[in-house]
């Protein structure tokens, strides 16, 4: 067993209204002798998700880690937290290219992609 089996074992069955926190989730690990700090839980859930793995997750007091249950639970999550981080770096890409564009006088834009 990795410690990733058991991050997601312990979000298995956890919902919105019950999620498990970064620091709930290093210490059961912990307990398992997996010595991860909650960066690396992060990290694990990362991967995870980039695996497929419908982990959902918010931030506020109270929040942490929980499985989506419904479509609604993921469009939620996506269009709350996935979707405006995704657009903040587009921005972020788009003005630094015009930055450097200016700032070295040239078509970056040919050299960029």
């Amino acid at each position: 067993m990795e410690a990733k089996d058991i991050i997601l074992k312990a979000i298995q069955h956890r919902t919105s209204e019950n999620p498990i926190s970064n620091v709930e989730l290093a210490q059961l690990c912990r307990s398992y002798g997996f010595n991860l700090s909650t960066e690396r839980v992060r990290e694990e859930i990362r991967l995870m998700r980039k695996d497929g793995i419908l982990i959902l997750s918010q931030a506020s007091a109270g929040g942490g880690y929980y499985m989506s249950r419904s479509m609604d639970d993921y469009l939620k999550f996506r269009n709350t937290n996935l979707l405006p981080r995704v657009i903040d770096m587009q921005d972020t890409m788009r003005l630094m290219d015009y930055s450097a564009k200016r700032e070295y006088k040239m078509d970056a834009q040919a050299r960029l992609f």
